[in-house]
């Protein structure tokens, strides 16, 4: 059995599905593509595939990680395109390699986030306002999931926000952001916590530039 990394560029429309579709897009191309795949077990048997970070819906990525298992060995070259050949055209197989047999994690993604911002605010504003935020020893959140609320320390999960480019009116933001075994923080929590510091921004859009992985000791 083979272990393959696939490397999955999401753009244009496909911003719009979900990390639940996204799965099952990718599930419906390796089956009509007749690759030699292992299966789950039980009674419901579908392709063993495992996506290391799920990205928000409305996003676009660069570099969606997806691990797969193959019976038998293929050429990357001939997995990618008989892959691509039945994917919808926003989604796309950008690489293939095979990978040993390490535990793979998620360690933190490169984002370029585009936030609307008033006309009349300038550069020299806008990186003192990010220059405030650095400086907080800590910025605590509240989000809820299952009927649950939990806070959570954003400053614990931001490893770099930058300014990648700026004009009036409109910026893109560059934050890496860690993804932990506790957890992690949306791009929209981080123009939010900014917000704090510069009122009347609004995010537009996010993009994954990178996903960096690491491997695990079992």
């Amino acid at each position: 059995m083979r272990k393959v990394c696939l490397t999955i560029s999401k753009k244009g429309k496909a911003r719009f599905i979900s990390h639940l579709d996204l799965y099952r897009a990718i599930e419906r191309s390796l089956r009509r593509a007749l690759l030699p795949i292992v299966f789950t077990e039980g009674y419901n048997p579908h392709p063993k595939i495992s996506f290391l970070s799920a990205l928000e819906l409305g996003a676009t990525s660069d570099c969606e990680k997806a691990l797969l298992y193959l019976t038998e060995p293929i050429p990357p070259s001939e997995l990618k395109e008989r892959l691509n050949r039945f994917l919808p055209e926003d989604i796309r197989v950008e690489d293939v390699h095979f990978v040993n047999s390490g535990k793979i994690m998620a360690d933190s993604s490169l984002f370029l986030i585009k936030i609307k911002t008033p006309p009349t605010k300038s550069r020299e504003e806008l990186e003192q306002a990010l220059t405030e935020l650095k400086k907080t020893p800590s910025f605590v959140i509240k989000r809820e999931s299952k009927g649950k609320v939990k806070e959570i320390n954003i400053k614990e999960f931001i490893k770099e926000l930058k300014v990648e480019e700026f004009s009036p009116g409109e910026t893109i933001l560059q934050a890496l952001i860690l993804i932990t075994p506790h957890g992690s923080v949306k791009p929209i929590e981080v123009v939010e916590a900014l917000e704090s510091f510069l009122p009347e921004i609004k995010m537009v859009s996010v993009h994954r530039k990178q996903l960096f992985l690491r491997e695990v000791e079992k």
